[in-house]
């Protein structure tokens, strides 16, 4: 409530809301804040960014995916799928590889910021682990980075390593905001406050709102007292402002939880309560014997409350405990006394197989690279493709470019490997490489402000094209990165749905080139989309991609590329340049690439035909991306795919595919394309927090441990 009011307020003294940041702790309060904004101040509600730290960096990292050398396109790793990737790897027990886990996201949080890099590698940091586990460690990176994923610490310490080392990058976010407001700072690791010292460096408008007693993450590396430490020396002078006064409790609680906080500190906030504020009913102690009587006595009193007033609402009583395993002994009592309730284990909605198993269906149309879900995707239902198979992919295909999601590309099984359809166009066909420049990231909303390609023949550069377009919305920040101002676009831009119809018209072949390639694709397809023009079948290769595969470097921005080949060609933003640089990269790596064709033809050769079904599904289901809404898509994608049959008789796993559903109908946003929408309800899913996901509708009683219902 704090953080929305002293926004609106910002915005009543001349603040540009679309120069505020808010950030939240969960997706939940950022959805409160936003409401609560919109009812008050509409005009600026959609303008001011309010967001989770997470979701932040994973927005500022798509931005300038092409500056440094990240796919554009990236997934993001939860817990679950991280600890997997390290059993995949390891060949070791759940809990082991969980150790392990938490263990590199610790040394990543905590390292200094000149040991860690956004290239995704980040190998020195782990050179005080023992050899076995910081070469496992730097395995779980490079396998990361093959997939096109970062996992929820790279977030941070990718943006803050990004931050750092880009003089370039870090002067445009320094300029981006003139507020920036923090909510549950208390719960902030330093290192993420790096990050928000930069964005308000340039502004000095920076406000850290929390309260040290409720700091209950140090456990999980929140370190409140380095935070403020920093704050106060970074932004001296500093006002420091004590929110007092409660309106929310009744009087009798607020005199507890002040005289409980200050028996074991006595310097602890206290809670004033607000005139006016109820005295309210005493507070019950009840003791059991045990467990078993302690649940059976909780279950009475819920029952008690609902015979006193009938139309009580369960989910407006909440048992909190200290453990998960006491929430399930509360939970058994309660099943047992027919009470309706909802356990920790049940929130955990995004992490549950069957979801999961959804979402990853979902996330190989999005991101052909993404291991993870392919092999999810490939294990359940069965598809007919044995764990032989994909072991000898995996292995076989490692140390020749081809890895396992080639196989469901039809490209791949067309041609007889990867890149079969790159090297003949190179040697006698023709292919164009191009590239875009736009108003912004947002591929449903923002618009291309140039266009540049050049046509090769048989290897050769036969023909350029290169256009300014004149956007119907503003470039705003995006001016910093390309240069062209609206002024320049006004003067110098042509009628976007002209250039676009000529460009289409001036292809005339289906494969497209590009450095980071994905990101243009799909704003290319969003606008034509938007404008009634149809995108015709095109196959697309991109150089980062096969700079990954074929080349060792520390870095894989299009600069570093070029420069490792010698080449003279020098990107620089204007999409003409960076296409003519590209172009040199791709004529210098097609050798490498060529090297092992024969090879990759061979084990395409002995297992395409098992992929080939399931690769036929999957290229049908991104074209129906391109026009159906993600709730229609994903119903399909469950018919086509057998989860819906297989999880048919399996009651609760069904009722949660029926709720995942009803999440993508409500979390569509009809203003953005299809492919778009589809896009912004998986970045949702995979950044949420489970305690995000309860439902104010969802009549239960809550039993969730006390960090939860903090959160």
């Amino acid at each position: 409530m704090t953080l929305a009011e002293r926004a609106a307020y910002a915005v009543s003294k001349d603040i540009a809301p679309d120069r505020i940041l808010c950030l939240t702790f969960t997706n939940r309060a950022a959805n409160e804040m936003a409401e609560r904004i919109k009812r008050n101040h509409p005009a600026s509600s959609r303008k001011i960014t309010i967001s989770t730290f997470h979701a932040l960096c994973a927005n500022i990292l798509r931005l300038e995916a092409r500056a440094i050398g990240i796919p554009a396109d990236f997934v993001v790793y939860d817990d679950v799928d991280s600890i997997g990737l390290i059993e995949d790897l390891a060949r070791m027990e759940t809990r082991d590889a969980r150790d392990l886990y938490y263990q590199i996201e610790k040394i990543k949080s905590e390292a200094p910021g000149t040991l860690i890099s956004s290239d995704g590698l980040m190998g020195s940091l782990f050179e005080t682990l023992p050899d076995h586990i910081s070469s496992l460690a730097i395995e779980y990176q490079r396998n990361l980075q093959v997939r096109h994923a970062l996992d929820f610490q790279d977030l941070v310490a990718f943006t803050r390593a990004m931050l750092k080392e880009n003089e370039e990058i870090r002067e445009r976010w320094m300029e981006r905001y003139d507020l920036v407001q923090v909510d549950e700072v208390q719960d902030t690791h330093l290192s993420e406050y790096r990050i928000v010292r930069i964005l308000a460096q340039r502004s000095g408008n920076l406000a850290l709102i929390g309260d040290f007693d409720q700091t209950i993450y140090e456990w999980r590396g929140s370190q409140p007292q380095k935070v403020i430490d920093a704050f106060m020396r970074d932004f001296a002078p500093v006002t420091t402002m004590r929110l007092e006064e409660n309106y929310r409790s009744t009087r009798t609680l607020l005199e507890a939880a002040t005289n409980f906080s200050q028996s074991f500190n006595p310097e602890s906030n206290g809670c004033i309560p607000s005139e006016g504020v109820e005295v309210g009913e005493p507070i019950e102690v009840l003791i059991e014997d045990d467990e078993q009587a302690e649940a059976r006595r909780i279950g009475d009193v819920i029952i008690g409350l609902y015979e006193d007033n009938p139309t009580l609402q369960f989910n407006r009583i909440g048992v909190l405990t200290r453990t998960n395993r006491r929430g399930a002994i509360i939970s058994q009592a309660l099943g047992q006394m027919d009470i309706p309730h909802v356990t920790v284990e049940q929130y955990e909605f995004f992490r549950r197989q069957e979801v999961k198993d959804a979402l990853a269906h979902l996330k190989i149309i999005l991101n052909p690279h993404d291991l993870g879900s392919l092999l999810r995707v490939l294990r359940r239902p069965a598809k007919g493709i044995g764990e032989t198979t994909i072991h000898e992919v995996l292995r076989d295909g490692k140390e020749i470019g081809l890895g396992l999601t080639d196989m469901i590309q039809s490209q791949t099984l067309s041609s007889g490997e990867p890149f079969g359809l790159l090297i003949e166009a190179m040697a006698s066909g023709s292919l164009i490489i191009f590239d875009v420049e736009t108003t912004g990231l947002d591929v449903g909303r923002d618009e291309i402000v140039e266009i540049a390609a050049v046509k090769m023949n048989a290897g050769v550069i036969s023909d350029e094209f290169h256009a300014f377009l004149h956007p119907t919305i503003p470039v705003g920040d995006s001016e910093s990165v390309h240069g062209y101002s609206d002024v320049f676009l006004g003067e110098h831009g042509e009628e976007p749905i002209d250039v676009i119809c000529r460009f289409l018209e001036w292809i005339h072949t289906p494969i497209l080139v590009g450095h980071n390639v994905s990101f243009d694709l799909s704003i290319l397809r969003s606008q034509a989309t938007r404008l009634g023009l149809n995108i015709p079948d095109l196959r697309t290769f991109d150089t980062l991609d096969l700079a990954h595969r074929f080349l060792d470097l520390k870095q894989y921005r299009l600069s570093d590329v070029a420069k490792h080949l010698g080449l003279n060609q020098e990107p620089n933003h204007h999409a003409i340049d960076d296409v003519r640089a590209t172009a040199g990269v791709l004529t210098a790596l097609l050798p490498v690439v060529r090297r092992d064709s024969r090879l990759r033809r061979s084990l395409v050769a002995r297992h395409g035909e098992a992929f080939n079904p399931l690769a036929k599904l999957i290229e049908g289901w991104r074209k129906e991306s391109l026009t159906l809404r993600p709730s229609g898509l994903l119903a399909k994608v469950l018919s086509d795919s057998g989860l819906e049959d297989y999880y048919s008789d399996k009651g609760t796993r069904q009722e949660n595919l029926e709720q995942l559903q009803q999440v993508f109908t409500m979390r569509d946003d009809p203003q953005l394309h299809p492919y778009a929408a589809l896009q912004e309800i998986v970045k949702f899913c995979a950044l949420a927090r489970n305690i995000d996901f309860l439902s104010d509708t969802d009549n239960r009683t809550p039993i969730i441990t006390i960090h939860q219902a903090q959160g």
